[in-house]
């Protein structure tokens, strides 16, 4: 039954961070795609000046570069702008792609706030604890519960009245100890 609760609570855990990285990449996006968009419209609008302006200058025969040099300045940096964005975007969805890999894998205990922790952790990556001594006792009981059931051969813990794989009745006799 403990290894029920535990699947099931990384599973929610699992869902959480996912509708969190979800939820924060979405908001971001939809920050960097408005400020995309309104610098796109500036550039249209300047551009759309640039050409009335040339077209009013070889009108009057006056087409002089100077004048389009500070335009081309301007339409420079909001090029720069965009592709500042647009590697930004980017970012937001390597950062999300990474959090949702890394959340993903399998824990090997949990801290006391619900974080799932690696084996290899010495702090909890969501409360700061040192969790050295949890990690060392979900070791202990790892060893203590390395037990096979003597029907499929599955794990099973010590505390399990029946396997978790095909369903047999156990008896704390009937224990074969894992390998």
């Amino acid at each position: 039954m403990d290894n029920f609760f535990d699947s099931l609570k990384e599973k929610v855990d699992q869902g959480i961070t996912t509708i969190t990285t979800k939820s924060k990449e979405a908001l971001e996006l939809a920050k960097l795609r408005t400020q995309l968009k309104k610098l796109e419209e500036k550039k249209e609008e300047e551009l759309k000046a640039m050409g009335n302006l040339a077209y009013h200058l070889l009108n009057i025969n006056k087409l002089e570069q100077e004048k389009f040099r500070e335009a081309h300045a301007s339409l420079k940096e909001i090029d720069a702008k965009i592709t500042s964005i647009k590697e930004e975007i980017k970012k937001v969805h390597e950062m999300t792609a990474r959090t949702l890999s890394s959340s993903t894998q399998e824990a090997f205990t949990y801290c006391g706030c619900g974080s799932p922790l690696k084996e290899s952790a010495k702090f909890c990556p969501r409360c700061g604890t040192n969790v050295q001594q949890i990690i060392e006792k979900a070791k202990e009981q790892k060893i203590d519960s390395s037990q096979k059931c003597p029907e499929c051969g599955g794990d099973i813990s010590k505390q399990s009245k029946f396997c978790p794989n095909c369903g047999k009745t156990l008896m704390q006799d009937s224990f074969v100890k894992g390998e």
